[in-house]
């Protein structure tokens, strides 16, 4: 997490799609919290992991849920609490 926090620290606009092996709730939330626009299992299929990408570079804040879990697509929005975020366009987003 702590290059999610750099990242996104040093360059505010940047987003951060995570590709990680574990699809534990906490450790989707943990990299959302420090900064992270998506979260991706390792096990999902090339055709989720470009929609991912696309969705990420759109501005969408995208996930795939761990195995035996179901998925939305979608981080709730409350998730980035009051944290405002800069989108490459100039705009602010929650």
């Amino acid at each position: 997490m702590t290059a999610i926090l750099g990242i996104v620290g040093d360059l505010p606009a940047t987003r951060v799609l995570v590709l990680s092996a574990s699809g534990a709730h906490e450790d989707v939330l943990e990299a959302v919290k420090a900064g992270a626009s998506g979260y991706l299992v390792k096990s999902a299929s090339v055709e989720e992991l470009v929609d991912a990408v696309r969705r990420t570079a759109a501005g969408d804040a995208v996930f795939t849920a761990g195995p035996g879990r179901p998925g939305t697509g979608r981080i709730p929005p409350n998730v980035y609490g009051s944290r405002r975020r800069r989108t490459h366009t100039g705009t602010d987003r929650t």
